[in-house]
């Protein structure tokens, strides 16, 4: 009997150490789901809060572009004298420009006036030329190499 008594406390024993491993199982399951539950709030809190800072930035952008374009045009209009800045710009550039490209254009411009002009004057006064090197009226002109047979090619 004695036997059966421990025997029977024994799976008591084995029955209350289940129970409590059951308890303790179920306090971690509890604790995991917890913290997975806590994890899956933080997650989408960022990603509301990474939403809400994409909207802010956006906004303050716009809001600041919008101050910066009327600081701007405040300053233009009537902070800064513009025309007299807008001269000096002008002639610091134009200066260069026309001391240095219009003689080279001008050269250019003659060169090509002058190859325009002058090549039909040089073909007329080598004609007038030859003409005029005649001695009789019928006679062959000198660039004719008919008529002297030794600068015949």
């Amino acid at each position: 009997m004695r036997q059966a008594e421990m025997l029977q406390q024994s799976q008591f024993m084995s029955l209350d150490g289940l129970r409590t491993s059951l308890r303790q199982l179920n306090a971690t399951v509890s604790e995991i789901t917890n913290r997975l539950r806590d994890a899956h709030n933080s997650v989408h809190t960022l990603y509301n809060i990474e939403i809400a800072i994409k909207v802010a930035m956006a906004n303050l952008t716009a809001q600041l572009g919008f101050k910066v374009q009327d600081t701007i045009e405040l300053v233009v209009g009537a902070a800064a004298n513009c025309a007299e800045l807008h001269q000096k710009l002008k002639s610091l550039i134009d200066g260069p420009c026309v001391k240095l490209l219009r003689p080279l254009n001008g050269f250019w411009a003659g060169m090509g006036l002058c190859l325009i002009c002058m090549l039909p004057c040089l073909v007329l006064a080598f004609k007038l030329a030859n003409l005029f090197r005649k001695t009789h009226k019928n006679q062959a002109d000198y660039s004719d190499n008919k008529m002297n047979p030794k600068y015949q090619f």
